[in-house]
């Protein structure tokens, strides 16, 4: 839910310079705005990649071939494999935990998408949304699946449409 930031309106209300406490100037502001989806295809990728890669070293192998799955992981990237190099020693979240659910990130991304999308239809800060907003994602506190809370606020299955189009890759959701 970070795309409050990304709103002029929302961000002028806030943002001033920690020492004048003048806003924002509104040129620098529209091009950080402009600025959103700089490098959005190659950050998508590397999640891919990085997901990918998680998936494939947790798929039941007794013994992966730990080199093998890194170069077939990193076409995803479709930038040059650096050889003489051994990424996995510095992928942390590979074995701590995350064990086979890296693609959460992304998932957990185009969830959110999805739910900006109803502020964007109905009022980026209607007090409607925002309080059905509460109801059904913050309220239940794990009482309910987040399958369940996501349904409840968008009253439909997820969609990868609203990610797709917030990231600059596809026309708006119809």
């Amino acid at each position: 839910m970070e795309h409050w930031v990304w709103q002029t309106d929302v961000v002028s209300r806030f943002a001033r310079h920690y020492q004048t406490g003048e806003p924002i100037p509104r040129p620098l502001l529209e091009q950080l705005v402009a600025a959103e989806n700089l490098n959005a295809g190659i950050r998508a990728g590397v999640q891919v990649f990085y997901g990918t890669l998680d998936l494939a070293l947790h798929d039941g192998q007794a013994e992966p071939n730990l080199d093998e799955i890194q170069r077939a992981s990193h076409e995803i990237t479709r930038l040059a494999y650096p050889d003489g190099t051994f990424m996995l020693a510095s992928f942390a979240h590979v074995m701590g935990g995350y064990d086979a659910g890296y693609y959460g990130y992304l998932w957990a991304e185009a969830l959110g998408d999805d739910m900006w999308a109803r502020f964007e239809r109905e009022g980026i800060t209607s007090p409607e949304v925002g309080a059905e907003y509460r109801r059904a994602i913050l309220e239940p506190n794990g009482a309910k699946t987040g399958d369940e809370m996501f349904h409840d606020f968008v009253g439909r299955e997820p969609s990868t449409e609203a990610w797709l189009h917030y990231k600059g890759f596809s026309p708006p959701p119809d």
